[in-house]
């Protein structure tokens, strides 16, 4: 079809009417609206019928859907909607007769070939299945490439993950094939709100899911539930499995009692990360270490009496977070590649060995209880030599009115001559006797060493104390770098105290002139 010829705004040309053939006496209806048709179908019988107008009506609906020409020049001659005036009738009209609108058309018209029978100016296939429907002829679901569909499923729960079974065929056993399966504690949350919910409810999804499953599993996250059960003898089980399957990725937590790890996860020498949560960690007499461990994270793990002196080979670990264990007496873990050591509630602690490997370390986050160890006698075994590496400090739980804290702080401080960021939770200690730790502090020998890296501190839950006051004026005076210096003051202070410490604060003197204060009042 040509292009249409510049209209007027109030009617259409009339050269443009007559070669559509309207106004033409004697011209069937039929031969007029539809020329192309009329050599296919009796469309004068149509209109001798006394439903001609719906019948036509339906016709036309359809015809237009199919990509039926005819129809857009007769548009023209139409009325145009009362919301619309005429110069947007026409350039709607003009729009469908552009090459992009024919290519869509022509794309359409093959989508409808299959399709036979008209419903309500839809088409609609009596062979029609869920499984066919498809965007433009192609079935993009059922040929993404096999790494992106394993990348999304490992990124949703587990459950979801099933659930893509009843997408099509193609995706029916994708779930079997994932790599990592999580059953944390989420998972158990949603089945125990089921109340028929129960040990063997829990062991028989999970033994379900390891059956049907093909392939390696490189990470495996599980959950043991708080449920009455009398062994482990099932997550033995699945240890075992683990081990044979080239795991990597290893979580296993409990809200039931310890529970004791199998001499299988200690075979487990492909493993690359491992967090353990409320077991025994009692390994064989020939283990030496996990040769390919990069992350490791023990929380409320009993060492037993026995590990005593038992050397722990992490040749790759640079990441280790020990949290609440206990049993633990020289525990000895060479790892030459550390760089992030957590240590949390350690009172019984003995890390003589780990500390020798703290001359490549960069983040080290203590808990203060820890830092009682840090006695004059064991300094100078500790530490020999500053500790280059470390760029961040954190203390936690520190309180002024424990000396051993303090000493142990102030030493880390005069080792540490590349520290850049310090931060400290406080921890005020009812009816502590604050006197002797002002006096180490007024010392001017508490702190003979310059902090030149020194770039940001943060002391969170700031009481006011007297010890507190002159510990951040020793800081101020020794960070030449300083940049920022963030305080939260314990909102257990009332606003006017509040108020009066940050004002102490701001006339202490700085050794920084670029040093900014901030306030958490």
């Amino acid at each position: 079809m040509g292009n249409l010829s510049p209209l007027s705004d109030t009617r259409f040309s009339g050269e443009y009417m007559s070669s559509i053939g309207a106004g033409q006496p004697g011209s069937p209806p039929g031969r007029v609206k539809f020329p192309s048709l009329y050599t296919k179908f009796d469309l004068d019988r149509m209109y001798q019928d006394p439903d001609a107008p719906m019948l036509l009506e339906s016709f036309e609906a359809a015809w237009l859907k199919v990509g039926g020409n005819e129809d857009i020049p007769r548009a023209l001659t139409t009325t145009s909607p009362n919301d619309l005036d005429v110069d947007n009738w026409k350039k709607t009209i003009e729009y469908f007769q552009k090459e992009e609108h024919k290519v869509a058309s022509e794309r359409n018209k093959k989508v409808c070939q299959m399709q036979t029978t008209v419903n309500r100016g839809g088409l609609y296939h009596k062979n029609y299945k869920r499984s066919s429907v498809t965007c433009i002829g192609e079935d993009r679901i059922n040929n993404l490439p096999e790494d992106l569909v394993d990348s999304i499923l490992e990124r949703v729960p587990f459950e979801d993950a099933v659930r893509t079974s009843i997408i099509s065929k193609t995706w029916r056993y994708r779930w079997t094939e994932i790599r990592a399966l999580v059953f944390d504690k989420k998972f158990s949350k949603k089945f125990a709100k089921n109340e028929a919910f129960g040990h063997n409810e829990f062991i028989k999804i999970i033994n379900q899911v390891l059956t049907l499953h093909k392939g390696p599993i490189l990470k495996f996250h599980h959950h043991i539930p708080n449920m009455s059960v009398d062994s482990f003898q099932e997550v033995d089980q699945w240890m075992l499995l683990l081990s044979r399957n080239g795991v990597k990725e290893l979580i296993l937590t409990s809200s039931n009692q310890h529970y004791e790890l199998p001499s299988y996860v200690f075979y487990c020498l492909e493993l690359t990360k491992l967090e353990l949560e409320n077991c025994f960690f009692k390994p064989p007499l020939e283990f030496e270490g996990f040769l390919n461990i990069e992350k490791l994270l023990l929380k409320d793990i009993d060492f037993g009496a026995n590990l005593c002196g038992t050397k722990i080979n992490l040749p790759q670990l640079k990441t280790l977070s020990l949290y609440s264990c206990t049993n633990v007496y020289n525990f000895n873990i060479k790892a030459t590649k550390l760089r992030n050591l957590t240590v949390i509630a350690y009172p019984d602690a003995m890390f003589a060995t780990l500390l020798s490997n703290l001359t490549k370390i960069r983040f080290f986050y203590i808990d203060a209880q820890f830092l009682k160890m840090f006695t004059a006698e064991n300094i100078p075994k500790w530490f020999p030599h500053p500790v280059n590496s470390l760029r961040h400090l954190w203390f936690g739980k520190f309180q002024f009115g424990d000396l051993d804290q303090l000493h142990g702080a102030l030493c880390l401080l005069r080792n540490s001559p590349n520290l850049k960021t310090l931060t400290m939770n406080l921890e005020m200690e009812p009816q502590a006797d604050i006197g002797p730790a002002s006096s180490i502090l007024k010392s001017p020998n508490s702190l003979d060493y310059k902090l030149c890296r020194l770039t940001t501190v943060e002391i969170r839950y700031l009481e006011g104390s007297k010890p507190e006051l002159l510990f951040i004026k020793l800081l101020l005076a020794h960070s030449p770098s300083l940049q920022k210096f963030t305080i939260k003051i314990s909102r257990a202070s009332n606003v006017q105290k509040r108020l009066e410490i940050a004002m102490k604060i701001m006339q202490f003197p700085r050794a920084s002139t670029k040093a900014k204060m901030f306030y958490q009042l």
